[in-house]
């Protein structure tokens, strides 16, 4: 299992076993034997735009074998929709709605072809006040106060796992906006870092599995222990950890609430206008299930950010 190093007091902004028994209703496998992932496109030189590029530019690897590329489809040029779901962490500190104004001006100026729907975790399960849908208005209407519960556990993860096993099926490209502490101590103070979050880590195989691309935005919780030096380090390694494994990004800006939430979710929807679905061949005959995930082009100064594993389904 890879490990991930506590952060706090920076910016950081980065791009598992299958969970059995739960219900998966939509996955990442268009037919038998192809496979669709969303992916991202940017560039190594700060500032300069990517370069757009060919089906023809784009290198799959699974477990180091290359297989073929089937299609390649870009969100901004091919109109590719998204759903969208913002997870807000209900344990959080209530001096949250200071950032509702970012936050409102983000979903309205979503595109069109964006659905989004807002939920609040509670002891471990993700409860919608709006299901996914193209009316942002409602979306930004939904937003409340967090209720800032001082012995709440939070169980973030299995929340967001709960959120992931029931998303609707559809052909949308799929992400997650979680703002959290990404502090767990639903199984306990030791389980609560990165590495050893079984809760963690079933989230992140539900996520890859579907399709789903996580970005997280830490937010301060509101329990005086959630200013713990060593349990924000862990939660911060975890959304990291959630974000990169998925395809995503992770923002924080220091060990607390950012002062503004707006320059994170700009880097947020410029990503999103950079996202391309990805389609390929995953079988290389030799195993099913999860496998390791490589992305790369040859294309100067352009790299793709992409999840860290594809579940690749029996070859019928």
């Amino acid at each position: 299992m890879r490990k991930y190093a506590t952060l706090t007091g920076c910016v950081v902004t980065l791009a598992g076993a299958l969970l059995a028994g739960l219900p998966l209703r939509a996955q990442n496998s268009v037919t038998a034997d192809t496979t669709r992932v969303t992916v991202t496109v940017t560039s190594r030189d700060q500032g300069v735009p990517a370069a757009s590029l060919r089906k023809e530019d784009v290198i799959v690897r699974v477990d180091n074998s290359r297989r073929p590329v089937v299609d390649w489809a870009g969100a901004a040029e091919g109109g590719v929709g998204m759903d969208l779901a913002i997870l807000v962490d209900d344990s959080l500190d209530t001096r949250l709605g200071g950032q509702f104004k970012d936050l409102h001006e983000f979903l309205r100026a979503l595109p069109p072809t964006t659905r989004v729907g807002v939920a609040y975790s509670s002891h471990g399960s993700a409860r919608f006040r709006q299901e996914l849908s193209a009316d942002h208005e409602l979306a930004a209407k939904a937003l409340r106060l967090p209720s800032g519960a001082t012995n709440d556990v939070s169980a973030i993860y299995l929340a967001l796992a709960d959120m992931l096993k029931n998303w609707p099926a559809g052909t949308n490209r799929r992400a997650v906006l979680l703002i959290s502490d990404g502090i767990d101590l639903f199984r306990g103070v030791s389980d609560s870092e990165p590495g050893q979050n079984i809760d963690l880590q079933a989230a992140i195989d539900l996520a890859q599995r579907n399709g789903i691309t996580v970005f997280t935005l830490f937010a301060s919780g509101a329990a005086p222990y959630r200013n713990n030096f060593y349990l924000v380090g862990n939660g911060q390694s975890g959304l990291l950890r959630l974000a990169a494994e998925t395809g995503g990004e992770a923002y924080f800006q220091g060990s607390q609430t950012p002062i503004a939430f707006r320059p994170f979710l700009q880097k947020a929807a410029q990503r999103f206008d950079r996202q391309y679905v990805l389609t390929f061949r995953a079988h290389t005959g030799e195993k099913t299930g999860f496998a390791r995930l490589q992305v790369t082009t040859e294309v100067p100064r352009v790299q793709i950010a992409a999840p860290a594993r594809v579940y690749v389904p029996p070859n019928q």
